[in-house]
Formats: structure tokens, C-alpha cells, sequence
């Protein structure tokens, strides 16, 4: 399997309506915005109540089936205008950083028959700023940096540099579109030539719909397209013969769709569809011309407010277009891929964490150098602010 390849390892009523009436409807009628329903995270998944103004008190609800009372309804006109203020007086500027730092084992790293572990290190970082356009509009803009290091593998390291902007548009308060693009230098600085060289510059766009239902319940569907152009690595034509000058080129089109939610208070679980294909410009036997399906169902408990479990498991089917195993006999080469894993998080406090991860995957295809198993354990520490 080639070192790219490994890498790519969701009012009705006719009456006229009183004063009284038109305030209600203005404290307790949908509140539609932005800025009441996104978290100003692009990850998170289920909408966060609305939290009190520091300072503020918050009126207690009214009992079931009695009319609020004038006090009622003037403190909530003065609380909704208090949070209003206070939303105006914000800076629509933000800016967040977030670290990682995982080092672990792979007991497999090259992805073939012959196990042989390797420790690795692995240092993430990235900077993102934010921009308010409008109450229900939000920019932003963000730089990434990652490195991935083996102890002795070392033709596997990566440097990945990222720049990236995002649109996110709040249509209604349960309706969000997104639009992204990122650039990306993914770098392989142990491993150039024409032959095996990975290193590339890609470039994606993804587009996503996500629509938040019965409150704690979401669902959306995305689309992605990646164009990667490879710095070293040429063509080869139908013989199987390097064409000089000619660099190899991919392009992928993804689908996406996932749903998922919060049930009761301390379980969230999601489940998500990917189809890609892939198309590429080396022509001897479409060799990286691929359709890929795969479906992942993963989970996170809270057991405490500090302690947390999480869970899943993927299955990927990859089917080659023109690919041919070696034996008993030349048909299209498919790859059957079961991924499964655990973790343990620890909340240290508001802005740090630290979890284990263990990952088991097994492949199995009809060619036999593409059989393997591969097992990985790794720990975390993470930054947020």
C-alpha cells in the first residue's frame, strides 16, 4: 500500500392581536439569530441552551397551564433586553487557539503482512479568528500546523501546514449552511523521488446543510471536493512507463451525511456515511481510480463531570476501477476495512484534558499483500482557550 494511500486512512390566527399578546410573542416567540444558537465552535454538534448575562437574574418559570403575570412578562422584556445589550456591546471579534501533543505505539505502521512496531510523536496546533458579519453570520479564518514523527519509520513522517477560511450562515434558528476552503501543504521531508514521493499541495472546498431538530437532535449533509497535485511523484502511461514532466493529479468528490444527538444527559452518539471517488491522471490500469463507501457509529458517556468514555466502530468497502490482484486469478481489487476504538478522557480543568485512545483496524482484500492488521496506543494532552 502506497504512504498516501494509508493517509486517507454529518403563527396562524386571524384575530387582531392585543399588546400584551405582541409582547409575549416577542419574549417567547422563536428567536431567531445567530448568535443565539451557534457556540462559535464548527465541530459541535448539539445547540448549547442559552446561558444567563453575568450578573442577571433569571425569573422563575411560570407553573403549567397558569398565564404569566404583568411582573412575568416585564421581567422577561427586561432580561431579553438586557441580553440584547449585552450582545451588542460584544466584540465581533474572537480568536482561538488549540494544542495537541499524542505520542504512542503502532504495532503495524506500514500497513503490510510483516508487523514490526514503532513509537511516534505527533504536535498539533492552530489559530483560528472570528468575525461577526452579522447577527446571524459568522467568518473565520485559521492557520494549522502538524507534525507526525516515527522513531524509525521515518520515510512516514508528515509536516502539514493549513490555511483555511469558513462562512457560517444561520438561515433559520434550526437551520445552518457552511462553506469552507482550504489550502494545505502536506509534506513527506524523508521520502522524495518521482516514483514514491508523496508529498502534495491540496486544495478543498466542502459545502455542508445541517439542520437541528427536537432541540438535542441534528442532522446534515455535506459535499467535498479535493484537488491534489503531487510535487515529485509522476504519471505512469498504460505501459507502465514514467512520463517526465508529468506530475500525478487526484481528484475526489465526497458525500457526506450524519446524524446524531444527545440522549438524556449524558450520552451523545452519532452515526456517519461517506462515498467518495477518486479519480486520478495515472493511466497504467486506473491503479488509484477508486469508489469507497464507508459508515462509522461512534459514541461519548459522561460518567462524571471530569471523566469520559468513548466508543466506535467503522466499516469501509474501497472497490478499484482498474486494479488487478496478482493471484490465483486477475480480478478488480477490492478492500474490506473494520476499524474499531475506545478512549478515556480526563478534564483537568476548563482548558486542558488528557485521554488514551486505543484503535485496532483490520483489512481484508482479495489481493494478499493488501491484508493486514494494525493496533495503535496513544495518549493526549489537549489545549483549548
Amino acid at each position: 500500500m502506497s504512504q498516501s494511500s494509508r493517509r486517507d486512512v454529518w403563527w396562524g390566527g386571524r384575530r387582531p392581536l392585543s399588546v400584551t399578546a405582541v409582547l409575549l410573542m416577542m419574549v417567547l416567540g422563536p428567536r431567531q439569530g445567530f448568535a443565539a444558537t451557534y457556540t462559535g465552535k464548527a465541530t459541535e454538534d448539539v445547540e448549547k441552551e442559552e446561558k444567563p448575562v453575568a450578573g442577571e437574574q433569571v425569573p422563575p418559570a411560570p407553573l403549567p397551564g397558569k398565564p404569566l403575570t404583568r411582573d412575568q412578562i416585564f421581567q422577561a422584556i427586561k432580561l431579553r433586553a438586557q441580553r440584547e445589550l449585552a450582545r451588542q456591546r460584544a466584540s465581533p471579534w474572537s480568536f482561538h487557539t488549540y494544542a495537541t501533543w499524542t505520542g504512542g505505539n503502532e504495532n503495524n505502521p506500514n500497513l503490510t503482512r510483516r508487523h514490526k512496531s514503532d513509537g511516534f510523536m505527533e504536535e498539533y496546533l492552530s489559530y483560528t479568528l472570528g468575525y461577526r458579519l452579522l447577527p446571524q453570520m459568522l467568518w473565520q479564518a485559521s492557520y494549522s500546523l502538524d507534525a507526525f514523527n516515527y522513531s524509525q519509520y521515518t520515510d512516514l513522517n508528515t509536516l502539514t501546514n493549513s490555511l483555511s477560511t469558513k462562512l457560517f450562515y444561520q438561515i433559520a434558528k434550526p437551520v445552518r449552511v457552511e462553506a469552507h476552503y482550504t489550502f494545505e501543504d502536506l509534506a513527506y521531508p524523508n521520502d522524495h523521488g518521482q516514483t514514491t514521493g508523496s508529498s502534495s499541495w491540496n486544495q478543498k472546498i466542502h459545502l455542508r446543510l445541517r439542520h437541528t431538530f427536537l432541540k438535542n437532535y441534528y442532522h446534515y449533509v455535506g459535499w467535498t471536493y479535493l484537488f491534489k497535485q503531487y510535487e515529485d511523484r509522476l504519471i505512469r502511461n498504460g505501459a507502465g512507463t514514467r512520463i517526465a514532466g508529468k506530475r500525478r493529479k487526484d481528484r475526489r468528490h465526497t458525500g457526506t451525511y450524519e446524524i446524531g444527538g444527545r440522549f438524556g444527559e449524558n450520552l451523545n452518539l452519532r452515526v456517519r456515511q461517506d462515498f467518495y471517488f477518486n479519480n486520478a491522471n495515472d493511466h497504467f490500469q486506473d491503479f488509484y481510480n477508486s469508489q469507497d463507501y464507508k459508515v462509522r457509529v461512534s459514541g461519548t458517556y459522561h460518567c462524571t463531570p471530569r471523566w469520559s468514555t468513548s466508543g466506535g466502530f467503522a466499516y469501509e468497502l474501497k472497490r478499484y476501477e482498474g486494479r488487478v490482484n496478482t493471484a490465483p486469478r486477475p480480478v478488480k481489487q477490492r478492500d474490506y476495512t473494520k476499524t474499531y476504538d475506545v478512549g478515556l478522557t480526563y478534564q483537568l480543568n476548563e482548558n486542558l484534558n488528557l485521554s488514551y485512545t486505543l484503535l485496532y483496524a483490520r483489512n481484508k482484500s482479495n489481493e494478499a499483500t493488501q491484508k493486514y492488521t494494525d493496533v495503535t496506543n496513544s495518549f493526549a494532552l489537549t489545549c483549548a482557550f
